[in-house]
């Protein structure tokens, strides 16, 4: 596009003549102007839905035929990236900030020529480089996924290591350390297949790896051991790679070095290869599934059925008594939900199916019927008899599905949580969605979203103020920037932790800019007479994984006349653990606009250290269950204090939440801690009236 100037011109906006105006200056400018005239909710439905693809949209601040909510509404639930230039009478610092809460890009006076111009010419470069980066992800994700296939039928036997644990183990390298499969050695550490006296050997190649020093390849002798203790000897080439965006270390055992017991194995008679575990299979199968959707948005469906008396078996009849069952079981699976593209045993207890359709109302009612036909049985394995239930999880795989992994432990998390809250006991259905659990027991997620969207757009939602108080830190007018939803009670079918569910779907991302332009728009107030004054803001996944935050955040500031420099973004250790890239990116893009970051809810993650190693954030506060714990004992405090110790060498500010009384005043004091924030020094208010001179 960015070559032929060709553009599709999607176009909300009632006055003609400007809109005559407008594509002529595009034209006399070298563009190609393809346009689509939006006058009604049908019309707009039906150009939304064309084959070719919108590049851009024109839409009227003050269309009568269609408001613009409405038209930017209905591009962002078909999750459509088109950007687009909202067109206002005259400059208007309110039809500003209401554009850019709709998501504009640019907004722009009628009649100002020049800057249309300018800002059509930004969004389209913008709109070409998301489109070229997606495309490359593509290429990147079906290459790596080439490369692994490779690697899974090599007759070298190859392992992945990162942070010194295996994170990918191909079948031959699995059997040279006595594993019957690879599933058995992933996740595991390195220094537990070494034999003592080579672990020392290996030590200097199990620690965290950086792109910027590369480890030189080398071959290593050295004595491997089985799980069984059995010493043997071999040759190890290690070298240094990129796996799945991250370096890590090749470990490769040449073919000529690997001995027969490598071999692929036989099945047993009679044993369906159903029946044993086979996670990377259905992983792989799922990892191709978003790869597909990707390219054509040809959706999948991913059913996870835990067995749900399996362990129970196991541990009362035996090993062999569970196997049988679940094999008995297995059958039924096969025989109830057919049409499978791939099916796998995942674990002990649970099978994966991956359905090429997406019909999640389909394959849930073969699902209900599976659970009831198990359920009315009982199943005789020897001279015992078992009654026995089923689990079932549908998943949707869409090319918005971040892994299969995740996709797959999404589905474990929410039979856990129904199991926690007994939604599973009884004779109730025992088929869960992600989208709707049995018999609204846990509420619709949709219903969540669709309620978070009322109250941003009905503005039932402030804002309030938390003070953070300085020990030894910079002597500035610190507060936390806090979403209160302005709702006394809650209509019935919303769960009370609608916000914390509504903060893992992309309406987060509405929130997190709602926040950011009435929090700045009270801090132009409050700099009339306090103007050291900063606002630490928090940012979801969904602004985190946003490539255009940042764009927005340019523009929006410059509306409000805010300084990037008064305001200190927060990010969540988990978020930032599950997307280091993009963390990275935005905080060089905050930099460069001269503003800062913080880690937040820190300290729960096994090396938390680590994150600090890679990214640059000014400020780290530690989680709340860190904090309480250091309350219950002098173990548990000398435990975060020497967390705070490693944070100062660090060069970290650090922040310590939650304070509610004074008892551990003294110790922060003494181990430098910089800033402290909680009831303690002030609850979150609607104003900023604290009197930091207190301190």
């Amino acid at each position: 596009m960015e070559d032929s100037k060709a553009i599709n011109l999607l176009i909300a906006y009632d006055e003609v003549d400007h809109v005559n105006q407008l594509i002529n200056l595009l034209r006399n400018a070298a563009y190609q102007v393809n346009s689509g005239v939006v006058d009604t909710a049908e019309t707009l439905e039906n150009l939304l839905t064309e084959p070719r693809g919108w590049d851009l949209a024109i839409i009227g601040n003050e269309s009568s035929a269609l408001p613009a909510r409405a038209v930017t509404t209905a591009i962002r639930e078909k999750n459509l990236d088109i950007p687009f230039i909202l067109i206002t009478q005259q400059p208007d610092p309110a039809a500003a900030v209401e554009g850019l809460r709709m998501g504009a890009d640019y907004i722009v006076a009628m009649d100002e020529d020049q800057l249309f111009l300018a800002a059509v010419a930004t969004t389209l470069k913008n709109l070409n480089h998301r489109r070229a980066t997606k495309f490359w992800k593509k290429r990147y994700g079906e290459t790596e996924a080439r490369c692994e296939g490779l690697m899974d039928n090599s007759q070298d036997g190859i392992a992945m290591v990162q942070e010194g644990t295996y994170v990918y183990v191909n079948d031959r390298y699995a059997r040279l350390f006595g594993y019957q499969s690879a599933e058995g050695m992933l996740l595991l550490p390195v220094i537990d297949t070494i034999a003592e006296q080579d672990q020392e050997k290996l030590l200097p190649y199990l620690k965290p790896l950086s792109t910027d020093t590369v480890v030189e390849a080398t071959k290593t002798p050295v004595n491997g051991i089985t799980p069984d203790q059995d010493v043997f000897k071999t040759t190890i080439t290690i070298s240094q790679v990129e796996y799945r965006g991250d370096p890590a270390l090749q470990f490769l055992v040449a073919k000529e070095l690997l001995n027969d017991s490598s071999a692929s194995p036989a099945p047993a008679a009679g044993t369906s290869p159903l029946a044993n575990v086979q996670t990377k299979k259905i992983l792989d199968s799922i990892a191709k599934a978003i790869l597909r959707a990707s390219r054509t948005e040809e959706r999948s469906l991913v059913a996870y059925i835990r067995l749900d008396q399996i362990k129970d078996i196991q541990q009362n009849s035996g090993t062999e008594y569970a196997e049988q069952v679940f094999t008995v079981v297995l059958g039924k699976v096969v025989e109830k939900l057919p049409g499978y593209q791939d099916m796998a045993r995942f674990n002990e207890d649970s099978i994966v199916i991956l359905f090429n359709s997406d019909n999640a109302a389909e394959i849930s009612e073969q699902a209900e019927l599976l659970y009831q036909d198990i359920a009315a049985n009982t199943f005789e394995v020897g001279s015992e008899s078992f009654a026995l239930s089923i689990s079932v999880c549908l998943s949707p795989v869409s090319e918005r599905t971040s892994s299969a992994a995740d996709c797959v432990n999404q589905c474990q998390q929410t039979i856990a949580e129904a199991d926690r809250k007994g939604l599973l006991s009884g004779a109730g259905s025992r088929v869960l969605t992600m989208d709707s659990q049995p018999q609204g027991n846990i509420r619709s997620e949709k219903q969540v979203h669709d309620f978070a969207r009322l109250l941003l757009e009905k503005r039932l939602i402030g804002i309030a103020f938390q003070p953070i108080a300085a020990l030894h830190g910079e002597p500035n007018d610190f507060y936390e920037v806090l979403m209160r939803p302005k709702v006394d009670e809650y209509p019935p079918e919303i769960p009370k932790d609608f916000v914390a569910r509504v903060f893992k779907t992309d309406v987060a991302r509405d929130f997190d800019r709602w926040v950011i332009l009435e929090a700045v728009k009270k801090l132009a107030e409050r700099h009339k007479t306090r103007p050291n004054t900063k606002l630490f803001i928090n940012l979801s996944a969904a602004t985190l994984q946003d490539g255009n935050f940042t764009a927005w955040l340019k523009v929006a500031l410059q509306a409000t006349k805010a300084s990037p420099s008064d305001i200190i973004f927060q990010l969540r250790e988990i978020d930032v653990g599950r997307y280091i890239d993009q963390s990275a990116r935005l905080i060089e893009q905050l930099g460069q606009l001269n503003s800062r970051a913080t880690l937040t809810h820190f300290g729960l993650a096994i090396n938390p250290l680590l994150v600090l190693e890679k990214l640059p954030f000014d400020f780290v506060k530690l989680d709340k269950v860190v904090v309480d714990a250091a309350t219950n004992g002098a173990e548990e405090l000398g435990a975060m204090i020497q967390l705070i110790d490693s944070l100062r060498e660090a060069k970290r500010q650090v922040i310590i939440p939650f304070i509610e009384t004074p008892a551990m005043m003294p110790s922060l004091w003494q181990h430098g801690v910089s800033y402290i924030q909680g009831h303690y020094i002030q609850p979150p208010m609607e104003t900023m009236d604290y009197d930091f001179s207190e301190g």
